[in-house]
């Protein structure tokens, strides 16, 4: 599991490099493990979806939906894409579009299993897929966007908060949470709404309700 986190860390913490030259560091050694396991397994790493849930991203007033969730943390650097994918029917087989938020993360190594975790997301679309969800948006210019075509990306991150223009997730504010890692299984300590506002709001621990799992 260390191993595991080590491939996020890299990406969000500066000390993954060795000063002097002389020994081995050994975070980076954990981390090129980690990405050897990936690797071999041939498994991403940093890709994280739930199963399909009944989970409504949009307003229920608009239209009801199911979603699967996919978090994409890239090592390389602090990147983060939070997305949905949104499904007319309760198996996630008839797409509606989806749902998608970008940002940047910064994660804190304090020799724990639990890792705090600062979240904060700056942009966010929507792609409509189905003439369903078009004509839903466009009857109730959600978003105080009127002109909804089908698989057309529509930035709506000046929108958020407006009246029913509201999603699971705060736009521009930092956001403070914790992530667990088990047996290739991810759990955040706020899954369902947006992070905690403050340092001191932080979860202690991870709810274990909603499981994401490697992909």
């Amino acid at each position: 599991m260390r191993i595991m986190m080590s491939v996020l860390l890299c990406g969000a913490l500066a000390a993954c490099g060795d000063d002097d030259g002389d020994d081995k560091n050994p975070v980076q050694e954990a981390v090129d493990a980690g990405f050897n396991l990936a690797k071999q397994s041939g498994q991403p790493g940093n890709t994280w979806a739930t199963t399909c849930r009944g989970f409504n991203v949009l307003d229920a007033n608009i239209i009801s939906s199911s979603s699967q969730e996919v978090w994409d943390f890239n090592a390389a650097n602090t990147d983060v894409t939070r997305s949905f994918s949104i499904y007319s029917d309760d198996s996630c087989e008839d797409s509606f579009g989806s749902l998608e938020f970008l940002g940047n993360y910064e994660l804190k190594d304090e020799s724990s299993d639990v890792y705090p975790i600062n979240l904060q997301f700056d942009k966010a679309y929507l792609t409509p897929s189905n003439q369903s969800l078009v004509d839903a948006l466009n009857t109730a210019g959600w978003c105080g966007i009127s002109d909804w075509k089908v698989d057309k990306k529509t930035d709506i991150s000046g929108q958020l908060g407006e009246g029913a223009c509201r999603v699971p997730q705060n736009m521009g504010e930092k956001g403070y949470d914790v992530i667990v890692v088990e047996d290739d299984k991810l759990y955040f300590g706020t899954p369902l709404s947006p992070a905690a506002a403050s340092e001191s709001e932080r979860p202690q621990e991870a709810n274990r309700d909603i499981v994401f799992n490697r992909k």
